[in-house]
């Protein structure tokens, strides 16, 4: 019988949690993530900016810091389409393939021209 004491046992664990998390960080495939930042404000994050993947209409919203993240892609071209009300809509493309992980950040300005067209107003009454 194999006796292990509580040291033993500890270092075991941790052991273990490390390998884990290390299979659980190495799992994320085909990510592309980045951040979303304001050129004309000295290129500050933007918050609750939005981010969306054309092909397959995927939408994330940017944190607190401006970052975006999508996972689990399919290898192929992708258009990311970054916006915020009130500044100039930028597209980018770009290709992932197998097991990559793509940093993309973006850089917007303030726009004169505010565009409502994509924008539903909804009521309902009780």
């Amino acid at each position: 019988m194999l006796k292990i004491n509580h040291l033993q046992m500890n270092k075991l664990i941790l052991g273990l949690s490390t390998i884990l998390l290390s299979m659980a960080t190495y799992a994320q495939d085909n990510v592309i993530k980045g951040q979303l930042f304001d050129a004309s404000s000295n290129n500050e994050p933007i918050t609750f900016g939005n981010v969306t993947i054309k092909k397959n209409k995927k939408s994330v919203v940017t944190d607190f810091r401006g970052n975006y993240f999508f996972e689990n892609l399919e290898p192929g071209t992708y258009t990311l389409e970054f916006a915020f009300l009130g500044y100039t809509t930028f597209t980018k493309e770009v290709e992932i393939t197998k097991n990559q992980n793509l940093k993309i950040d973006a850089y917007i300005h303030k726009s004169n021209i505010i565009n409502f067209e994509n924008i539903t107003i909804a009521s309902s009454t009780n």
